[in-house]
C-alpha cells in the first residue's frame, strides 16, 4: 500500500515535469519532418528525460507495490 502511493508521488512528479517541458503555443510545439510527419518538440530536453525517467520508476514502485505489499507494522516494546 506505501509503496502505491510512493510510486503515485513518482509518477505525478514526472507528468508536471514533461508538461512543463513541452514548448508553449501551437506554432512552437508542433513541428514536421521532410516526410510530412508531425512531432511534439521538448523545449528543454534535461527536463523532460527526467520526468520520462520519473515516471517509469514510479511505475515499477507501484509494481513492486502490487507483487510483494510491504506492512509497517509498528511495535512499541514496552
Amino acid at each position: 500500500m506505501i509503496l502505491s502511493a510512493i510510486g503515485l508521488s513518482f509518477n505525478f512528479i514526472g507528468t508536471i515535469l514533461v508538461a512543463f517541458s513541452i514548448k508553449k503555443g501551437e506554432v512552437e510545439a508542433w513541428k514536421s519532418d521532410s516526410k510530412k510527419r508531425e512531432y511534439m518538440t521538448a523545449h528543454n530536453q534535461k527536463i523532460f528525460r527526467w520526468g520520462i525517467g520519473l515516471l517509469a520508476f514510479g511505475f515499477l514502485v507501484q509494481l513492486a507495490g502490487q507483487i510483494c505489499p510491504l506492512r509497517f507494522d509498528l511495535v512499541w516494546i514496552s
